[in-house]
């Protein structure tokens, strides 16, 4: 009985370890539209420079 639970946690571990694997492996290109830049140039607010697309310049 003690070797059907070994069998088992292995196969699960398998399983596991090949789908992360392979999940890893892909990767999508990103459309230019949905991409944000690093810097606009405003007339109003200057220079507004993203990252990760949030804005660093704090207007509060």
């Amino acid at each position: 009985m003690k070797h059907s639970y070994k069998l088992a946690f292995s196969a699960a571990a398998a399983v596991t370890w090949f789908g992360i694997a392979s999940a890893q492996e892909f990767s999508a290109d990103v459309p230019v539209n949905v991409l944000t830049p690093d810097v606009v140039e405003t007339e109003t607010l200057g220079n507004l420079e993203f990252f990760d697309g949030s804005c660093q310049k704090n207007f509060a």
